[in-house]
């Protein structure tokens, strides 16, 4: 099991193989979804305070761990605001019948907790710090780390006790579409301020994993790693348990399985390949569709797998050269490729269409010149019908030099109609090759 932590004042070599520390602007932080356990320590330099991305941007990573049923510990500290940074546009939660939205909002270095969490712990908010606090979950994994804690920082809010389920719960707003609704999950109290019974540390179980807030220890640095370390294992195997996982089971424990488990187990491992199989099936077709929106090198492997598809030999073309794709039919035809994907249409002004130029000097008698473009391609296809694709000024020219013009929507239609069995790839390759100008797509008679 592994431990990640962040932290301006712990030591970055922390003893231990499986915990590694660095600093929180570290240029070199490896990725937290990697780690099992990660400890975010909010007493930090200056320096650090006036660098929002250091929170900012790790978010997604933060949830990607929790969901994995990973365990984030929060040390909280009493300074948040991150000097002379304004933040993205924040929704500001404070009840559910009122909510205000504001830009000026400073960014905080509790940025990094995820949207809902943040506004319903209010940790972004300034609060008193205390030094009195009455610790309630004693278990052996806690105890430790709290001998030296010697006050508190931070009141986590959005905690409420239920008298009739005997327990505390977390209420979050979750946004969508403009508005929000109440989301609600577990929670354990773990120390409170005696006179308000607010909570000073608690975890939070959320999206699969445990978010845990626990004030700053006076221990020996190490130490304060080592008993964290052991805070965050202990709920680690908890959610692990809880989503029906276990633990690193001994090898001698497949002598003691019943024929029915290994029979399930030999069942399970056939579905897995199986499901492999078909995932590998779905990237294929994930990878054509972005035919219709993507570009560069993307947008090549698109145009590449489908005339793979169509049974032709394709071939990736030199670097630096003026193709980018050289596709060869059974009887000696050869189409020299160039893809590209723009936001607008094609004129004779762009880069390609010189390529192209240069093109028409190189090939040979056997060889066919296409243009394959992703027009508009941050529109939807539907959105794109009765758009110019290519200038007139382009379609004269390449007319006039046997030069085919095609769009990834009909090629994306083409090759639906070969899956199909509406077209074959026969037919698709002479009508490209008989095409000068804009290629313009013959969709086969219905039988009505």
């Amino acid at each position: 099991m592994r431990m990640l932590v962040l932290s301006d004042s712990l030591p970055t070599d922390s003893g231990y193989p499986h915990i590694e520390v660095y600093r929180w602007t570290a240029s070199n932080r490896p990725l937290i979804s990697n780690y099992h356990i990660l400890v975010l320590d909010m007493k930090m330099y200056r320096d650090t305070r006036a660098t929002p991305e250091a929170f900012t941007r790790i978010t997604e990573e933060i949830v990607k761990l929790l969901k994995s049923g990973g365990v984030v510990i929060c040390l909280t500290y009493t300074i948040t605001e991150i000097e002379g940074k304004i933040s993205r546009y924040r929704i500001v939660y404070d009840h559910p019948a009122r909510r205000e939205r504001t830009t000026d909002t400073k960014v905080t270095s509790y940025d990094w907790l995820p949207t809902g969490i943040l506004e319903a712990t209010e940790l972004y908010r300034k609060s008193d710090p205390g030094t009195d606090y009455e610790l309630i979950k004693k278990s052996e994994e806690l105890k430790p780390y709290f001998d030296c804690v010697e006050g508190f920082q931070k009141i986590i809010e959005g905690g409420v006790y239920s008298e009739s389920r005997k327990k505390w719960i977390f209420r979050y707003p979750e946004f969508s579409n403009g508005g929000f609704r109440i989301r609600t999950c577990d929670m354990d109290v773990i120390a409170i301020n005696p006179v308000t019974k607010d909570p000073i540390a608690c975890v939070i179980y959320y999206q699969g994993g445990s978010l845990i807030f626990l004030p700053q220890s006076e221990h020996d640095p190490l130490n304060v790693v080592y008993y964290l370390f052991q805070i965050g294992k202990r709920y680690y195997e908890l959610n692990i348990e809880e989503r029906g996982l276990f633990l690193d089971a001994p090898e001698w424990i497949e002598n003691y399985k019943t024929e029915h488990e290994k029979s399930i187990e030999v069942e399970i491992s056939q579905l897995e390949d199986s499901l492999q199989k078909e995932k590998s099936k779905r990237s294929r077709f994930q990878k054509i569709d972005a035919l219709l929106y993507a570009t560069n090198k993307t947008l090549e492997k698109a145009v590449m797998l489908v005339f793979q598809d169509f049974g032709l030999n394709v071939e990736k073309a030199d670097p630096g050269a003026n193709k980018d794709l050289v596709v060869e039919d059974n009887s000696g035809n050869r189409l020299l490729v160039e893809v590209t994907g723009v936001k607008g249409k094609i004129n004779s002004n762009s880069r390609k269409m010189a390529q192209l130029w240069d093109l028409v000097l190189e090939k040979r008698s056997e060889e066919k010149i296409v243009l394959i473009a992703n027009t508009y391609r941050e529109k939807e296809p539907a959105e794109r019908s009765g758009e110019e694709n290519f200038t007139e000024k382009v379609i004269n020219l390449c007319e006039k030099n046997d030069i085919c013009l095609m769009t990834t929507v009909d090629l994306f239609n083409l090759w639906k109609n070969v899956r199909e069995g509406k077209k074959t790839p026969e037919q698709v390759i002479d009508s490209v090759l008989e095409t000068n100008g804009i290629y313009i797509i013959q969709y086969p008679r219905s039988d009505s």
